[in-house]
C-alpha cells in the first residue's frame, strides 16, 4: 500500500503561531445561550495572551454585540475582561468576577459573529460560532460556554473551541470560567485532519495499490498506521 501525506502543512501552522504576535488580545470566551429562562445571562470574556498592559481605550465589539470600551481601559498581561448583557444577573451567578459593563442588543442563540476592533477600526480577533454541528451542542441552551482552547493560537475556527466543564447541578448552575483561565485550556492545539484524499473507490479489489493525502494542520512529523487484514489473520504494521 502506498500513503503519501501533504508537507507544506507545518510551514501554514508556523506562519499562523507567528501572525499572533501584532494583536495579543483574543475573544476568549462567549457565552451565548442560558439554560432555562435565564436569556440575558451572556457574556463575552476578553484575554491578553501578550506580555505588556494592552490600552483598550476606544476599542469596540461590533456585529452581534455592541460595546465600545470607555478611557482608561486595559488589559494586563494574562489578564481577563468581561462584558455581559445584564451585570445584575451575571453577578449572580459570577460574584467573583467584576464586568467591565454590560453591552448593546444580544447574542443570537442560533448562530452570530463577534468582531474586536481597535481605536481606529482595525479588526483585531473575531469568532462566528453556530449552533450547528461541529459546533458543539452543550453550549446551545445547555450551561456550558465556548472556550477557545488554546488562545495564543490565531485561530478562531471551531477547531480552537470546546465547551466548558460543566458543573454538577448545570440545570441550576451555569457553568463557565470568566475572569481566569479556561476550563479547556491548552498550551498548543492537537493536530488537525483537514483533508482526507483517496485514489482508490469505496471499495478496493484485493491486490489494488491505494494512494493517501492527507492534509495535518499543527504536527510537523506525522505516523500514518494502517492495518492489513488477510484471510483468517489480522495483524497491524
Amino acid at each position: 500500500m502506498k500513503f503519501m501525506l501533504a508537507h507544506s502543512v507545518a510551514v501554514g501552522l508556523t506562519f499562523a503561531l507567528f501572525s499572533k504576535v501584532e494583536a495579543s488580545v483574543v475573544i476568549n470566551e462567549v457565552f451565548y445561550n442560558a439554560p432555562n429562562e435565564l436569556s440575558d445571562l451572556e457574556y463575552v470574556e476578553l484575554h491578553n495572551t501578550g506580555d505588556t498592559t494592552v490600552d483598550l481605550s476606544g476599542w469596540k465589539l461590533t456585529k452581534g454585540i455592541k460595546f465600545t470600551f470607555p478611557g482608561e481601559s486595559s488589559i494586563a498581561p494574562g489578564g481577563f475582561l468581561v462584558v455581559c448583557k445584564d451585570v445584575k444577573l451575571f453577578s449572580r451567578f459570577y460574584d467573583e468576577v467584576e464586568p467591565l459593563g454590560a453591552y448593546d442588543e444580544s447574542l443570537r442563540n442560533g448562530s452570530d459573529k463577534i468582531n474586536l476592533q481597535d481605536a481606529i477600526g482595525k479588526t483585531i480577533d473575531s469568532v462566528e460560532y453556530s449552533d450547528q454541528f461541529p459546533w458543539p451542542v452543550s453550549a446551545d441552551g445547555y450551561s456550558a460556554s465556548l472556550e477557545r482552547i488554546c488562545p495564543a493560537v490565531d485561530d478562531d475556527s471551531v477547531a480552537n473551541w470546546a465547551p466548558s466543564v460543566l458543573s454538577g447541578n448545570y440545570d441550576a448552575e451555569p457553568a463557565g470560567t470568566p475572569g481566569k483561565r479556561n476550563s479547556v485550556f491548552q498550551e498548543t492545539l492537537p493536530p488537525l485532519i483537514t483533508f482526507i484524499e483517496s485514489s482508490a473507490e469505496d471499495v478496493a479489489l484485493p491486490g489494488t495499490e491505494i494512494a493517501m493525502k492527507v492534509s495535518v494542520e499543527g504536527a510537523r512529523d506525522v505516523a500514518l498506521l494502517y492495518q492489513v487484514v488477510e484471510p483468517g489473520t489480522r495483524k497491524w504494521q
